[in-house]
């Protein structure tokens, strides 16, 4: 049976909780496949795309604490990214096949973790706006901002990537 796709402003406070903490649980899942196809290949890229993995697991801790102090042992809602109209963070895992693995370089790795960041904060200030729940606004508040000092480190190592690479 196909789920009905709903508008993310239609979304309990609950739900939106509950699907924030399965976007960042499936994208550090789709990060560590990207991870993994690059053992033994280039270890920058690997380290690029772990610390993104890391960043992700963080995110679903912080939101787990509030879950719990929130709701308890409570169930979660069984939302699921697909059922969300709107276009949320998720990492993009066959743009990140889209390149040769033995052509992949940092800058590439860099790119998807560059888009994936955008995303991420578009879906956090996306989440802010939507709740009507004060503690729920600050928490997406926070992690909105988190994700922008993201962009800005991503940027610079794009930046000094660049610099690396057209230098004599």
């Amino acid at each position: 049976m196909a789920s009905v796709v709903r508008s993310f402003s239609d979304l309990s406070p609950r739900e939106v909780l509950a699907l924030a903490l399965d976007v960042e649980r499936n994208n550090a899942q789709r990060i560590q496949k990207l991870a993994d196809l690059h053992i033994g290949r280039d270890v920058a890229v690997q380290r690029v795309l772990l610390e993104m993995r890391d960043e992700e697991l963080e995110h679903e801790r912080m939101l787990e604490e509030v879950w719990r102090g929130r709701f308890g042992d409570e169930a979660k809602p069984p939302i699921k990214e697909i059922e969300v109209r709107e276009v949320i963070e998720v990492v993009d895992v066959e743009a990140g096949m889209e390149f040769p693995l033995d052509e992949t370089d940092v800058s590439d790795a860099l790119d998807l973790v560059h888009r994936a960041e955008l995303a991420a904060e578009a879906f956090y200030r996306g989440a802010a706006a939507a709740t009507d729940d004060d503690e729920l606004r600050a928490l997406f508040s926070e992690l909105a901002d988190l994700e922008a000092a993201h962009i800005n480190h991503v940027e610079e190592r794009q930046q000094a990537q660049y610099r690396t690479k057209t230098l004599p």
